[in-house]
């Protein structure tokens, strides 16, 4: 499909000005920098989700199509270039738009999840508070794999329905729940 027009009739141009602009929309392919730290973590073939700045409310699917093997170095950081395949694109995904890309590099399914925020290192043991009878309680737990945002829990002593204290202080009062929780 012909997406510019840069010369037209009359017009002088000179070696290397560009005349007509090309462009393939059948495959629309996103690059995303994925750091050395994760790069081992990706793979072609691996489901992607991608949303838009200028689309709201909608998520796209799309699919890893090339893993670079070799990285670039930019200020001392090394990054790798992966390409993403956009496998359900409508006419409101136009090229050049901004993506946010999250890539699926493992799933895992009837897990038990805590809140990251939640989390709270204690001792060398990773902890979290559970308001029980009223008062707060430490419990320690042993994490698995995790997001941005959650965690696996993989020991401890927690129940899905237990209520977890997000973002607790580094310490409380030890006569009752902390003062941001109401007592019912």
């Amino acid at each position: 499909t012909i997406t510019a027009v840069d010369s037209k009739p009359g017009d002088q141009v000179s070696p290397g000005t560009p005349g007509f602009r090309l462009d393939d929309l059948s495959h629309l392919l996103i690059d995303v920098q994925v750091s050395e730290v994760d790069i081992n973590r990706i793979q072609v073939g691996q489901t992607v989700t991608l949303t838009f700045d200028a689309i709201q409310d909608k998520t796209y699917n799309g699919q890893v199509t090339e893993v670079d093997l070799v990285g670039n170095i930019t200020q001392g950081v090394v990054d790798f270039n992966v390409t993403v395949e956009l496998t359900d694109a409508d006419e409101a995904v136009k090229t050049g738009m901004t993506a946010a890309v999250n890539i699926v590099v493992e799933q895992l399914e009837n897990v038990l999840l805590v809140p990251n925020r939640a989390v709270r290192a204690s001792e060398g043991q990773r902890v979290v508070y559970v308001l029980r009878n009223g008062a707060t309680e430490a419990v320690t737990i042993t994490l698995g794999a995790s997001s941005e945002s959650y965690s696996q829990v993989l020991d401890g002593d927690l129940q899905v329905g237990d209520a977890i204290v997000l973002n607790p202080p580094t310490t409380f009062d030890t006569s009752g729940p902390p003062p941001f929780v109401r007592n019912r």
